[in-house]
Formats: C-alpha cells, sequence, structure tokens
C-alpha cells in the first residue's frame, strides 16, 4: 500500500474536528492527513502562509502544499488561478460541500476518520 497525503483546508486550528474552511488561498491552516490505503497513519495542521498575502495567495498556498508533498487537495470552493496552480502541480482537487468537519470530509473519500 502506498502513502498519500490530503491537505483539507481548515477554519481555525486545524485537525479532523475543524471545519472545512469556505476558502482556500486565506484559509487560516491545513490540516494534511497521511494516508496508508484508507487508513490515517499521521494528521498535521500547518498554518497557511498565504493568508494575508496581497495577491496570489492561491498560488502560493498550492505551492506550500506541493512542497508539504501533499497530492490531494479538499475544498469548499476553489478560485480559478488557484485551481490551476493546483492542478499544474499535479494537485488533484476534490469539492466537498460547506458546513462540515475535516473527519467528515475525510468520510466522503472512504477514509476511515
Amino acid at each position: 500500500m502506498g502513502r498519500e497525503k490530503i491537505a483539507i483546508t481548515s477554519a481555525s486550528q486545524g485537525g479532523l474536528d475543524d471545519l472545512v474552511a469556505q476558502s482556500f488561498g486565506r484559509c487560516k491552516t491545513f490540516t494534511i492527513v497521511e494516508l496508508e490505503g484508507s487508513r490515517i497513519v499521521k494528521v498535521e495542521a500547518i498554518e497557511n502562509p498565504a493568508v494575508s498575502v496581497g495577491h496570489g495567495a492561491g498560488p502560493l498556498a498550492a505551492q506550500t502544499l506541493a512542497n508539504k508533498g501533499v497530492s490531494k487537495v479538499v475544498v469548499t470552493r476553489l478560485g480559478p488561478r488557484a485551481e490551476a496552480a493546483l492542478r499544474s502541480l499535479g494537485i488533484e482537487v476534490v469539492y466537498v460541500e460547506p458546513e462540515i468537519t475535516v473527519r467528515e470530509a475525510l468520510r466522503k473519500l472512504g477514509v476511515k476518520a
């Protein structure tokens, strides 16, 4: 079984019980979940360095996640520049509905969270 890293936009401090953020480029944190198959082996919350930049928040956030080895991002919505940046970096985008927790979003992807 291979390992995979998934990043989920997080509204506050990150973690499985945080809400999925409504924004990608300006979310406060990303919860990065490392999986082995459909099993969680590590959860890490990182601050989004793009949260307060003037312009280019989406591409900066995308590059940050690529540097962390993320292969998939879970979002509620995404701007066109951020989406293009993620796709150019080979990061798959998965959309979920708003007002759910990171744990619920992962379950929708078949992860045992």
